[in-house]
């Protein structure tokens, strides 16, 4: 698990509940078509967030899939 405050970057390790409430995914697809996955958040709110971020700093395109329950 990472948690992104302002600069800080938090890498942690977590139980199986913390990934069980994770709700979406952020996929980066390149214009060639392929796909890799970046990271998963607990709200769609943070997953928005996030691919904007992602997208001004880099480019690209920045998908947001639902995980499945």
């Amino acid at each position: 698990l990472m948690t992104v405050s302002e600069n800080e970057w938090v890498w942690q390790v977590v139980d199986r509940g913390v990934l069980d409430s994770l709700s979406h995914r952020l996929v980066f697809q390149s214009t060639g078509g392929q796909r890799r996955e970046i990271l998963m958040t607990e709200s769609l709110e943070t997953a928005i967030g996030a691919a904007s971020m992602i997208v001004e700093l880099d480019g690209g395109c920045v998908l947001i899939e639902t995980l499945e329950p």
